[in-house]
């Protein structure tokens, strides 16, 4: 007995899913400084139990954390509807549409 349904659905899921996969996001290129173990070590301690050296080190962490926050801001800032910074999830959530309904509709997998 064959499939009432068209050859071209499932060129479309196909379709779809490899979009899906090809739609998340890579991995950041630098590593976050506002993370960084001795950025939050000296960030915790007394200010004026730091030496000179430490206290040197802290400023310029604090303007690499303050500058990695700047263009993650300007990277990642909201455009507005589905086209914001979470826009690469939509695909995903399609995708999930879509497979449920080819199940529902008795699609075989």
């Amino acid at each position: 007995m064959r499939s009432s349904r068209p050859a071209g659905f499932a060129a479309i899921v196909l379709t779809l899913l490899l979009a899906a996969c090809a739609s998340t996001p890579a991995a950041p290129a630098q590593p976050n400084p506002c993370a960084d173990s001795l950025y939050l070590r000296l960030k915790a301690s007394d200010p004026d139990s730091l030496s000179e050296r430490q206290f040197v080190r802290l400023r310029d962490l604090e303007q690499s954390c303050t500058e990695y926050r700047r263009q993650y801001a300007q990277s990642h800032g909201r455009r507005g509807g589905m086209m914001g910074r979470d826009a690469w999830l939509w695909m995903p959530a399609m995708m999930l549409v879509v497979a449920m309904m080819a199940i529902m509709m008795g699609w075989p997998w």
